[in-house]
């Protein structure tokens, strides 16, 4: 048998186009097809669907919720209609957003590039978000409702946000929203790495891959400020003019790996660096690990190797050089204190670091604003507004079932994609 569901939670939506198609398929197939609601029997083919496209423009209350969905199969984004959560756990808080920050790893996901695993947990989209307080559990004290906060929720991208109170924080005295927003995850990432990790000492010399970005200006303002010779890649000229600007003491090539070798060993007089910090994959990556010197550190904050499961020569390791992963999300899993103790410290000097330029696209242009990470052509932080009315459609339904069973691949085809496990659900038989 098969069964097909409605949109779950009692969301108040249509039947979804796909749960709809669904239960054609079934009878196609001759196959009796079940409302998981009631249990009952569905004998009489549905009518024709309405198509998949047409969603309906939602005017935006108080109690109104959408989420951001991942359609891995075509890289888009889609707005999907939510129920706020009920009661709110001890340490919760609801916020209200208002403003997103994209980060090069939201792209990868959306794009199916790398899986939302983390650390054993399931990430979303949306490293940080900014907002209002809208709730807070009984055992909240840090923050009250109506107070403009920063926040790293751990997943969700969309309207409103529920999250651990240890990942929510004042926006601090005097700062733009924009700006709190712009540094928050990208200044701890970068202290984590540098800081933390590296230890980068005044005097030292450093290389920032990729450092236009958002964690590559973070980088060049801390080991500025710490004293040491930085040194930089970037893809476009535009890039590379802005960051000597900045002080960086010379800027090559990211997209050429010989060249940017080239470049700083010819910089350093054949010595290379005693910090890297590194976001390349590939070939990039492995010919990084020559340019530190010996006793130098080499800090990863990239993932696409890592799932990758790319491998690393252990002979880089005879000059003892040290191998480290700065991993701000991982470190919220795993160490929680240390996490909270990191976010402390970066918003306690986070108004006296330089802000960071920002590029904002409202959540309605959320995929042009991912297509636009893609083309690596900006510079600083993307950000997301949600403010405006989005168009919402209900949740498109998950599939479960084996892979390469006739009968789930064909209803697979009618389906379409069909990744979110909140919505309507098709259950296959073993």
């Amino acid at each position: 048998p098969v069964a097909v569901g409605v949109p779950a939670g009692g969301s108040g939506l249509p039947p979804t186009p796909a749960a709809l198609a669904a239960v054609g398929g079934a009878f196609d197939l001759g196959l009796p097809a079940y409302d998981l609601a009631s249990g009952a029997r569905l004998e009489e083919r549905l009518e024709e669907p309405p198509r998949a496209s047409e969603e309906f423009e939602v005017v935006l209350t108080e109690d109104d919720h959408y989420a951001v969905g991942l359609d891995v199969a075509s890289g888009s984004v889609r707005f999907e209609g939510r129920r706020r959560q009920g009661s709110l756990g001890d340490e919760e808080v609801e916020v209200l957003t208002e403003l997103w920050a994209l980060n090069f790893r939201d792209l990868l996901v959306a794009k199916g590039v790398i899986p939302t695993a983390t650390a054993g947990e399931s990430l979303g989209i949306g490293g940080e978000a900014l907002g209002v307080v809208t709730r807070v559990g009984s055992g909240v004290s840090g923050v009250a409702v109506g107070e403009r906060v920063v926040c790293l929720p751990p997943d969700g991208m969309g309207r409103y946000l529920v999250t651990d109170a240890r990942w929510v924080a004042r926006v601090p005295p005097g700062m733009a929203d924009e700006d709190a927003v712009s540094g928050t995850m990208v200044y701890a990432t970068a202290w984590l790495g540098l800081l933390t990790m590296a230890r980068v000492r005044a005097g030292e010399s450093v290389l920032i891959h990729s450092a236009a970005g958002g964690v590559g200006l973070a980088a060049v303002h801390l080991s500025l400020r710490a004293g040491c010779v930085v040194y930089a890649t970037a893809s476009t000229a535009e890039k590379r003019a802005a960051l000597l600007a900045l002080g960086v003491r010379a800027v090559f090539n990211s997209r050429s790996h010989a060249e940017f070798s080239q470049g700083l060993l010819e910089a350093t007089d054949g010595e290379g660096v005693d910090v890297l910090l590194n976001s390349l994959g590939g070939d990039a990556a492995r010919a990084s690990l020559k340019l530190l010197k010996p006793f130098g550190r080499f800090v990863e904050i990239g993932k696409r190797d890592a799932y990758a499961g790319a491998h690393l020569s252990m002979a880089h390791f005879l000059r003892a050089i040290t191998f480290a992963a700065a991993h701000v999300d991982v470190l919220m899993i795993e160490r929680p204190l240390e996490a909270r103790k990191l976010f402390d410290e970066v918003q306690a000097a986070l108004p006296s670091l330089p802000r960071l330029p920002h590029t904002t696209y409202p959540m309605a242009r959320l995929d042009d604003a991912l297509a636009f990470m893609a083309t690596g052509k900006h510079i600083g932080k993307l950000l997301v507004a949600t403010r405006d009315p989005v168009a919402v459609g209900p949740c498109l339904p998950g599939l479960l079932g084996p892979p390469d069973d006739p009968l789930a691949l064909g209803l697979r085809r009618v389906l379409g994609p069909a990744t979110d496990r909140r919505g309507a659900c098709v259950a296959l038989p073993d």
